[in-house]
């Protein structure tokens, strides 16, 4: 190696710097020697640059392997894969290896090289490495969790050379390290928990029964910190090495730890201990933890919540309101109105306009897409989701924003409604006639009409639960007419029966015309994330009916109206093309 070269690095070695302390020392060096023929300032660099991934960390480690690129950009990634690297690299990295005695060094290429499987003798490095991560651990300027990381990968090494004698040793070093940070004060459970962690990945001896009794001290230790001690049973339950009756025992306290945690806190963080305690119970199939635990949540009210309502005003112009609303009436009489009433989508979920807007929103505020989030019920606050990943609470924001959209909706439609009773009102017997297809019969028919007059007299509540039942029905024919099952038949010990409105709509994909119509009426009725207006009213969560909810019922019921059976090449499809749907 170049001694001028030699000595920089040298001088970026000094002291007890890290990876990328060191790699920071040596970057305003890289224009200097950017012309150099071997371009050793610049491998090197690189080398430190790696982010080391602990096997912790599964899914990177996956798919990077022990080392990692520092940034990934959309054509690139730096440093390049391992897999890549060229040959006067390595070359480069053996040469310095073998020149410069320094643990930092030794520690970063003799690894790479193992991984590398650089010949000849690559595991000579690994032994290099191994003694250097030692080295490193002893650092006392370095964070105890970056000596610890040093020792875990030692372990690792030691284990992939299946070498007995160097396990043994890393796996003593790091033991005395996890009783050293379990008594320290203050507290160092993120080291300790996770040098144990790095033993309870090694197969066999001399760690087993070693992991148990470190895992024992530690849940005495951290008894009194509920997520530390759940860290503990965690690690508990890895190994619980299929014994069932100590991996029930071990959940049922995981159990408890939260159960009991929830009863300390209040609100919205108890509801998520709750929430955390089922899902625990549920995972190890405990049911009578279960069921308590769903006792508990359906007995904390949205009120006990402390929650806060934000709230935010839109303006919309009053000449676009009325330009919208007159639409409706382009036609002659009040069957055309309804018709075009009944035409309207007001969602238009495969154009991709509301994705778009969430992908934007999601680029803005990126932070309130990666914290965990529940939704709550609108009635009673029963939680209804987790949303732990970005594609759920993208998935989500997209189903809120639909739903607000149906909202927004629901005032526009009471008012059209209303002004077609005020400008040409049916009688009853018209309606009937109206609503009768060959999808509705005469006497469900006759109950919308029934609705409509509950509607326009103000009684909302009855308009409401009239109609409701009658929805179901019309789908319930509209998939039967079309080929598709509506009952499932008796399966053993198990009873047969009709199929729910929730897994009919998701039934008739493709057969609908206006998949946005279909997708509206799944939101509508059945998703309980969304308004879920069925299920709400037909399950008593929905105490009485208003103006609103009245109102988006009785659109469904015009929108149904206008679909007829009829043949389609070699099936049949839902025409729901009637009328035209107004600008």
């Amino acid at each position: 190696m170049d001694a001028d070269i030699a000595r920089l690095v040298g001088e970026a070695l000094a002291g007890e710097p890290t990876w990328i302390e060191a790699a920071t020392r040596l970057r305003p060096h890289l224009e200097q020697h950017r012309d150099d023929p071997t371009p050793t300032i610049a491998a090197i660099v690189a080398a430190f640059e790696y982010d080391d991934i602990s096997a912790e960390h599964e899914e990177r480690r996956a798919r990077w392997g022990p080392f990692g690129p520092l940034f990934e950009g959309p054509e690139e990634i730096y440093p390049a894969l391992l897999e890549h690297i060229d040959d006067q690299t390595l070359a480069i990295w053996a040469d310095a290896y073998d020149a410069i005695d320094d643990p930092l060094l030794r520690a970063r290429l003799g690894d790479l090289l193992w991984e590398r499987k650089l010949r000849p003798r690559p595991d000579q490095r690994a032994r290099g490495a191994f003694d250097a991560y030692l080295a490193l651990a002893d650092r006392t300027e370095w964070h105890n969790l970056t000596r610890g990381e040093a020792l875990s990968r030692a372990l690792e090494l030691g284990a992939n050379l299946n070498d007995p004698e160097l396990v043994k040793h890393a796996v003593g070093r790091i033991a005395r390290a996890a009783r050293t940070s379990m008594q320290a004060e203050p507290p160092q459970p993120g080291v300790a928990l996770r040098l144990i962690a790095a033993l309870s990945r090694l197969r066999g001896e001399p760690s087993a029964e070693l992991v148990d009794a470190l895992l024992e001290e530690a849940g005495s230790v951290y008894a009194n910190d509920p997520f530390d001690y759940d860290v503990v049973l965690n690690l508990q339950l890895a190994l619980s090495r299929g014994d069932q009756e100590q991996t029930a025992a071990l959940a049922r306290e995981k159990v408890k730890t939260w159960r009991e945690l929830a009863e300390r806190t209040e609100g919205l963080v108890r509801l998520t201990h709750l929430q955390h305690a089922l899902e625990i119970a549920r995972t190890q199939g405990l049911r009578d933890e279960m069921e308590a635990l769903r006792v508990a949540l359906e007995h904390t009210s949205a009120g006990g919540l402390d929650l806060k309502t934000i709230s935010a005003g839109i303006e919309i112009p009053g000449d676009e309101v009325d330009r919208f609303l007159d639409s409706f009436f382009a036609g002659e009489s009040w069957d055309d109105w309804l018709a075009r009433f009944g035409a309207h989508c007001p969602i238009h979920p495969t154009s991709g306009q509301v994705e778009r807007f969430v992908d934007e929103l999601m680029q803005h505020t990126p932070l309130q897409f990666r914290v965990t989030g529940i939704v709550l019920s609108e009635d009673h606050g029963i939680p209804l989701k987790v949303l732990r990943t970005i594609d759920e609470h993208r998935e989500y924001k997209i189903t809120e924003h639909e739903s607000r959209l149906i909202t927004f909706w629901a005032l526009w439609g009471a008012d059209i409604l209303d002004r077609v009773a005020a400008q040409s009102r049916p009688s009853a017997d018209e309606l009937t006639v109206y609503f009768t297809t060959s999808v509705i019969g005469a006497d469900i028919a006759e109950r919308i009409a029934a609705s409509l007059d509950h509607f326009w007299a103000e009684r909302y509540d009855e308009a409401l639960f009239v109609l409701l039942p009658r929805l179901e029905t019309i789908i319930r024919e509209l998939c039967r007419q079309l080929g598709l099952p509506i009952a499932k038949e008796p399966i053993g010990d198990e009873s047969g029966g009709f199929m729910t409105l929730g897994s009919l709509l998701p039934g008739l994909r493709g057969l609908m015309q206006s998949e946005d119509r279909r997708i509206y009426l799944y939101r509508l009725l059945v998703d309980t994330l969304s308004i879920n207006l069925r299920n709400r009213g037909l399950h008593g969560l929905l105490v009485r009916g208003d103006r609103r909810t009245a109102a988006l019922a009785l659109h469904a019921a015009c929108l149904l109206r206008l679909l007829v059976v009829s043949p389609a090449g070699h099936g049949a499809e839902a025409n729901d093309s009637a009328a035209a749907e107004p600008e």
